[in-house]
């Protein structure tokens, strides 16, 4: 469930950005700093990093992964 939302979000890349959306998550820039206390330049290309602010980000909003893909299926975001 977690690698199909990376898939949908940015095909597993760590330098992906789409306007404010940044990293595997595509998780809003000031949420790195929110979830592990980097900016998102300090992020930049660092798969693990920004793997732990998107489970945190996911843990915050959904709970759960399966809450988080079930809202992505649904809705085509998370």
């Amino acid at each position: 469930m977690l690698n199909y939302i990376i898939e949908k979000e940015s095909h597993g890349n760590a330098y992906a950005e789409n306007g404010p959306y940044k990293g595997i998550g595509q998780l809003y820039y000031t949420y790195y700093d929110k979830y592990v206390g980097l900016t998102w330049e300090q992020c930049i290309g660092n798969y693990d990093i920004q793997l732990q602010a998107m489970l945190a980000y996911i843990a915050s909003r959904y709970g759960t992964i399966q809450g988080a893909y079930n809202h992505k299926v649904s809705y085509g975001w998370y």
